[in-house]
């Protein structure tokens, strides 16, 4: 069976969570298919397969992140003959001229670096080159400028940590330890985590050199890497030559890097942004990753400190008065701790399964709410250090700073270190953005990049400045001189600390109070700045002590009263737990467990399996343990239901149009407007907030059913419907007014106007009808006619149009002076000689008449004479026509003479019918009879006219 097909036959049957155990079980198949028992190539490494194979914890199935990593890096290397993978410097990568002097160039050319994306200058080969490939395919970052000193810094890669034998020539690197020991080795891997790059630096030993390898894991004698031998000449455990640029999995004792690689050792890790967003802010690097009650922030199983997942909405400085108590545990069940006046700063707060609020503070410590209050401080920023030149120190010589740079609000943005002379010019400076909330200065890049052995003799200033996201500054200034020789500072004793007090208690590692300026120990005599004991036997008595380390003015103190415990019995985690049912917005119920505790964050633990008081649309984590073994189950990541919420009160409406109606809106709600009575009509819903609260475009006099509801949010749904508010759009009103009226008809008593299409008519403004007939009017009087469009059930009555004036003109003559007969239409009984103007005065209709004759119109000085006609006229024309009898001008012509007797006499024999004017002009008495007493008139009124003109 070939190698590749091996390969393809285990991936089908592997999962990839599995990477890695599939990996080392390709290599058994492998072995017993070529007889090679051995990955290794240092003295010092496990000698077969089947130990690596057995060692526990080389598993990545809880890591899926890093497990989906290897799986596709171990895809992209190429494979030879033997049942290993290569890289660079192998016939079978393609490259035909690979030797290894120019392994340069093989690494430049390189099929699998282009597969990545690499550009051309990528030159590397060998262990580095492969090492920069992997943590490339692991993290996203280049690893361009380090070195084997471990003394280059880049924006995206940070050194975890370093340690470096006090050889001559290395004086002005100065390691985080005084010596290259074994506890110190083994240290500093304890703070490796999986995908990190280890760096080696031998001094003087043949074909070894230099080395850089990904860590994997640790144990208590050595630590699995996955590396690249660089040398020809490795043989694996039978003698066989492994070749060079092989890819291996293999495994370190501490005593073969001391022996080998006795110069310096680097662990470098992604900057905290670019590791937080690969591992999820810490979760999942470790197998069973799981924190104590007590700590927020130390891994039990690995002791490393990571930055956890808190509740920050009460967070802050608060001010405790003397009635504050606080306690060990939130729940108030513990031992009192006694009470404290002053300012706590608050980390995390949490509701108890009884709903009452805690808080705990940095001192580890816990409140509750009562006599607390809430303040700003702006001291929260600081600059504690330890051990910092002062007074004079010697030419030449160095210094380890030391101390704790702190924020108690919000992370450290940026740390600065300075050395500046006596003129105040910068000679050096180290500055780093450590995006954490504290920075140790012993292990920082400011301890590592200031060199005070490169000063000369003067006088300086060390200053130090910080700043964090809540916009403190802080500063710290330390004066201090070179000279040729140092001056003696006395020392002072100082006594010793109480005893040390105890945070976290494990089955394999004790985490102590830390104090700044402390120094602890684990048997009174080999002492340490770090406040965690790790690689300890489960179920075994300690005895740990504390003391004030040595200063520039201080010898260290004795040692503290002994603090004994037992670290507990090993612990086997708690299946995951399981949902029990339905998910709430605001609650999750687990399945409950027998005598098991359940959590949300690791922290804090409570025996019901419910939890209440969540936010909707939120991701939480679960975990559940037995309550004695304390072993805490892998994570059950629940997103908990958006929430319903109920139905709004019925909209408010607060006004209306003819095509709008307008109600008291909110932004956060939605509305639906519906037309009664349209079966067609469906809920549509709207933001009013564009509209300023108004529906626009409505039919006029519909009556609509309007409704809201809350809009749907990230953390809710939509609400139900409210109930239906009832409303009307107001009726139009017309955009024009009707032409005036017009008369077709007119008469003495009434009139009829032109119909229009939609008008109603009214002769006083006010009251309208709906008919254009006009009766029963008073004649001799003026009526203001006006129009208007009539009110419909859409639309009101539109505006008056423009008056029409009608005079209503009586058809009959009425008068005090003259007689009037109406059959006849004569007006008699005029006197000769009346002119035209006095008989008008003399009639009441005068106004309204003409008088004319068969010449047409007479003036008003012009006498009239029977037969002229008194017409009386409208606006609409002719209404009724007289005709005159003036007395005794019987021949018509306007004078009474011896003609007009000689015709009255002519008729007096017969009685004469009234059939005309001329009868009326000769009854001179009117008295309805023609006689001779009237003759006797007129023949009287002729003599006294001729008198009249001779006198």
């Amino acid at each position: 069976m070939k190698i590749k097909e091996v390969l393809k036959n285990l991936k089908k049957k592997t999962n990839k969570r599995n990477t890695i155990t599939a990996f080392l079980a390709l290599f058994i198949t492998v072995a017993m298919l070529v007889s090679v028992a051995a990955l290794f190539s240092v003295n010092g490494a496990k000698s077969t397969t089947a130990e690596i194979l057995d060692a526990k914890g080389l598993d990545f199935t809880d890591n899926s992140y890093m497990a989906e990593k290897l799986d596709e890096l171990f895809e992209l290397l190429p494979y030879g003959e033997y049942p290993y993978f290569t890289t660079y410097g192998n016939k079978s990568c393609g490259n035909s001229n690979c030797s290894y002097c120019n392994g340069f160039n093989v690494s430049r050319y390189h099929p699998i670096l282009k597969e990545v994306g690499l550009v051309d200058n990528y030159y590397s080969w060998s262990c580095f080159g492969f090492a920069r490939y992997a943590f490339l395919y692991i993290f996203g970052v280049q690893a361009d400028g380090l070195n084997y000193f471990g003394n280059n810094q880049q924006q995206e890669l940070r050194r975890v940590g370093r340690i470096a034998s006090n050889t001559k020539d290395l004086n002005s690197i100065v390691g985080d330890y005084d010596s290259y020991t074994l506890d110190n080795l083994k240290e500093l891997m304890s703070k490796a985590t999986p995908g990190d790059i280890i760096q080696l630096r031998n001094r003087g030993v043949s074909g070894v050199g230099n080395h850089s390898m990904i860590f994997l894991k640790a144990d208590d004698d050595g630590i699995y890497v996955l590396h690249n031998n660089a040398f020809r000449g490795r043989v694996d455990s039978e003698g066989k030559t492994i070749g060079y640029n092989r890819v291996l999995v293999s495994y370190y004792t501490y005593e073969t890097i001391k022996s080998t690689w006795n110069s310096i050792v680097t662990v470098f890790r992604a900057s905290k942004d670019t590791y937080d967003a690969t591992w999820s802010k810490g979760y999942n690097v470790c197998v069973n990753h799981k924190f104590s009650e007590k700590s927020a922030d130390i891994c039990e199983n690995c002791g490393f400190k990571y930055e956890r997942i808190i509740s920050t909405e009460i967070t802050g400085i608060y001010k405790l008065s003397d009635k504050v108590t606080l306690y060990e545990q939130p729940y108030g069940s513990s031992k009192t701790k006694g009470t404290l006046s002053g300012n706590a700063v608050v980390v995390s707060s949490e509701v108890n399964s009884i709903g009452e609020t805690w808080f705990r503070t940095t001192a580890g410590v816990y409140f509750k709410d009562a006599d607390a209050t809430r303040i700003e401080n702006s001291d929260t920023l600081t600059i504690s250090m330890t051990l910092y030149p002062v007074g004079v120190k010697k030419l030449y010589s160095s210094f380890n700073l030391s101390g704790r740079i702190f924020s108690l609000k919000d992370e450290l943005t940026n740390v600065s270190g300075y050395i500046v002379n006596s003129e105040g010019k910068t000679l050096q400076k180290v500055s780093f953005d450590p995006n954490a909330s504290s920075v140790d200065v012993s292990t920082c890049d400011i301890n590592y990049g200031l060199k005070f052995g490169s000063l000369t003799i003067g006088e300086y200033k060390l200053i130090l400045v910080a700043s964090d996201g809540d916009g403190c500054n802080t500063v710290f200034i330390s004066n201090f001189k070179i000279a040729l020789e140092a001056t003696e500072v006395d020392k002072t004793d100082v006594k010793a600390p109480s005893a040390p007090k105890s945070l976290v208690v494990s089955d394999n590692f004790v985490l102590l109070d830390y104090k700044d300026g402390y120094e602890y120990s684990m048997d009174g005599s080999k002492w340490q700045t770090g406040n965690l004991f790790v690689d300890l036997e489960p179920n075994t008595a300690y005895v740990f002590y504390c003391r004030w380390a040595e200063t520039e003015t201080t010898y260290a103190s004795p040692k503290s009263a002994a603090l004994k415990l037992s670290t507990l019995k090993p612990q086997v985690a708690a299946q995951t737990p399981k949902l029990d049912g339905e998910v709430g917005d605001k609650w999750v119920k687990l399945v409950e467990v027998e005598e098991h505790e359940y959590s949300k964050d690791g922290i804090y633990w409570q025996e019901s399996p419910v939890f209440t008081g969540l936010k909707p649309a939120t991701k939480y984590i679960f975990f559940q343990r037995d309550k004695d073994v304390k072993k805490s189950s892998a994570a059950l990541v629940v997103m908990t239901t958006k929430s319903i919420i109920p139905p709004p009160d019925a909209p408010v409406i607060i006004g209306r149009s003819d095509t709008s109606i307008s109600v008291l809106h909110s932004d956060y709600y939605e509305y639906a407007i519906l037309e009664i009575g349209n079966p067609q009509s469906a809920i549509k819903w709207v933001d009013l907030s564009e509209t300023d609260g108004e529906f626009r475009g409505l039919s006029p006099a519909k009556e609509y059913y309007i409704c809201c509801r809350a809009k749907e949010t990230d953390v809710a749904f939509a609400s139900e419907i409210s109930e239906f508010t009832k409303e009307s759009t107001d009726k139009s009103h017309p955009s024009s007014t009707p032409p005036m009226p017009t008369v077709i008809s007119k008469n003495s008593s009434s009139f009829i106007i032109l119909p229009l299409e939609n008008c109603e008519y009214s002769l006083d403004g006010e009251t309208f009808y709906r008919t254009n007939v006009f009766t029963g009017l008073k004649a001799g009087s003026v009526y203001e006619v006006v129009c208007r469009y009539y009110e419909t059930d859409t639309s009101y009555a539109s505006e008056n149009s423009e008056v029409l004036e009608i005079e209503i003109v009586p058809d009959t003559v009425t008068s005090s002076i003259y007689n009037i007969n109406e059959e006849k239409k004569i007006i008699s009984n005029v006197e000769n000689g009346t002119t035209v103007k006095e008989f008008l005065n003399n009639i009441d209709q005068g106004k309204y008449a003409i008088a004319v004759n068969y010449n047409g119109k007479l003036k008003d000085d012009a006498v009239l004479s029977t037969g002229d006609e008194i017409i009386i006229n409208d606006l609409m024309g002719e209404v009724a026509k007289y005709k005159v009898a003036v007395r005794g001008d019987i021949n018509k012509d306007g004078e009474v003479n011896i003609t007009d007797m000689l015709i009255l006499l002519s008729i007096l024999p017969e009685e004469y019918s009234f059939d005309s004017e001329y009868h009326f002009a000769a009854d001179m008495n009117c008295d309805g009879r023609i006689n001779t007493l009237d003759y006797a008139m007129i023949r009287n009124l002729i003599n006294n006219n001729d008198r009249s003109q001779e006198s």
